[in-house]
């Protein structure tokens, strides 16, 4: 641009100095005909003169051209320029043809030489008038151009502006592509975690459910030993009441009552036995499932060892009221005793019954 500029001003200097030169042969024709031939030579001098310089505006009109072309202006201007230029170089060939002519009508008479002459400045006048015409037109594209350039300054600078935006929407467009990824594997990860929670939370309801059915069967089967044991608790409060009974009655008979209470306290140690027995089968039929079968069977062989009480109590009531029946005197009221009804105890407890007899009788 700046090598453009320059060729612009040595082409207006040009036409200038163009100018400078018409004035002086305008003043030579205007003094008289004795100074034209003097002057010839100068004039020469001066077409001369603005040969080269229509040379190097033409030249200079090249350069800027190739430039103007190199850097890609508007047609309209490239246009304007190329119709500048063709008319300097038309008005040069005028300036050689005007030069031909003046060497040519040297050799001629005065009045010869007087009337090309005034050909000549009319034409150097033409000439003049057209190079001002081509200065303005020169200027106002220089003008055009100046505009031109502050138009590419300023697309330069908002395409560097539009390039640094387009970088950084490039690595915002990074910066949310990792994003998207990271948040594509955390997604998985989720993923992933949300099953083995939801695996987890299946094993552990059906756990409960299972310890749910568990915890329904320990009490249902601490609901049974609890009745069993206020069964029992009923059955030993009853038996009580029978031997307080069987105390007021045998009282006269101290040894008996001995022997009775001593099967009682037996008895009653026994139902101790059963009833912690039962308190510890309590205890421990929350904990284990299994055992409930030997619980079970450990009840039954309580009841067995209740039954056998409940035997040995009858064995007792009888031989006490076998014992009131012989000892009973002549002629005294007979002295009943309540007969609990009982299972027909075994042999060996029979003979065992009717040995006790016979000793007390022996004593007597």
């Amino acid at each position: 641009m700046k090598r453009r500029n320059i060729l612009v001003i040595i082409a207006l200097l040009a036409a200038c100095g163009y100018f400078v030169s018409l004035q002086f042969p305008e003043k030579e024709h205007l003094a008289g005909g004795g100074r034209e031939q003097k002057n010839n030579p100068e004039l020469e001098l001066k077409i001369q003169q603005l040969n080269d310089l229509l040379q190097a505006i033409i030249q200079a009109n090249l350069a800027a051209r190739r430039t103007v072309e190199q850097e890609k202006p508007q047609p309209g201007l490239i246009q304007k320029l190329q119709e500048v230029t063709a008319q300097k170089e038309a008005l040069g060939q005028e300036l050689i043809q005007a030069k031909a002519s003046l060497e040519l009508v040297q050799p001629v008479k005065q009045k010869e030489n007087t009337g090309a002459k005034s050909q000549d400045k009319s034409r150097i006048e033409n000439l003049a008038k057209q190079l001002k015409e081509k200065e303005n037109i020169l200027a106002d594209l220089k003008e055009q151009l100046n505009e031109e350039k502050a138009s590419r300054q300023a697309a330069s600078r908002e395409f560097k502006r539009i390039s640094e935006e387009l970088r950084m929407a490039k690595n915002t467009k990074s910066a949310l592509e990792r994003a998207l990824s990271e948040t594509e594997k955390k997604k998985d990860e989720l993923k992933t975690t949300n099953t083995s929670l939801k695996e987890e939370a299946r094993a552990a309801s059906l756990g409960r459910e299972k310890l749910g059915k568990e915890k329904e069967q320990l009490r249902a089967q601490l609901e049974l030993l609890n009745k069993t044991y206020s069964d029992l608790q009923n059955e030993y409060l009853r038996g009580q009441e029978v031997l307080k009974q069987n105390e007021t009655e045998s009282g006269r008979r101290a040894d008996r009552i001995l022997v009775l209470e001593e099967k009682l306290t037996k008895a009653e140690t026994q139902l101790a036995d059963v009833q912690l027995k039962y308190k510890d089968m309590e205890k421990e039929s929350a904990l284990v499932r299994e055992q409930n079968v030997a619980v079970q069977l450990e009840r039954e062989e309580l009841k067995n060892q209740l039954e056998q009480a409940k035997f040995r109590l009858n064995e007792l009531e009888n031989q006490a009221f076998q014992i009131l029946k012989l000892l009973k005197p002549a002629g005294t009221a007979e002295i009943a005793l309540p007969v609990v009804s009982a299972a027909e105890p075994p042999k060996e407890e029979a003979k065992r019954v009717e040995v006790e007899l016979s000793l007390q009788e022996a004593g007597k």
